[in-house]
């Protein structure tokens, strides 16, 4: 859409929303922009991704629960030490990652042995729930 176009989407038999954009904020620097548009009448606004905009902050991927190797975060934090670095071969249990949340420290330990395959935070990075810290390739 362009700045004061109007569409008419119908949703259901009987049913149309009519979308007047607005206007379209300046891109942030974590790549996002604030759209203001009206819908039937009403005015709303959403923060968006705008797909086009390079973004000054570096994104975390989201660790994928299915596969054992990508170990995530457990509860949204900040990462105080990082033990390893890629490449490293790491035995079941060592500490891999410190982490702080409401200043109680929780360390992340090799849940096997492996190789660190990719590292994906360092010391200082503020994370959230399920965010990719490292993928640990198994051996043996």
């Amino acid at each position: 859409m362009r700045k004061n176009e109007t569409l008419e989407i119908v949703i259901d038999e009987g049913k149309t929303l009519i979308v007047n954009l607005l206007n379209i904020g300046h891109v942030h620097a974590d790549g996002y922009r604030w759209v203001y548009f009206e819908l039937n009448g009403m005015p709303r606004k959403v923060y968006v991704k705008d797909e086009h905009a390079e973004s000054a902050v570096q994104v975390i991927p989201t660790a994928d629960p299915s596969d054992p190797q990508h170990l995530g975060a457990q509860m949204p934090g900040t990462v105080t030490e990082v033990k390893v670095k890629v490449g490293d071969v790491v035995t079941k249990g060592q500490p891999l990652i410190i982490t702080e949340a409401m200043k109680m420290e929780s360390t992340v330990q090799a849940p096997f042995s492996g190789i660190v395959e990719a590292l994906h935070v360092s010391a200082g990075d503020s994370i959230k729930t399920r965010d990719l810290l490292l993928v640990v390739k198994r051996t043996g």
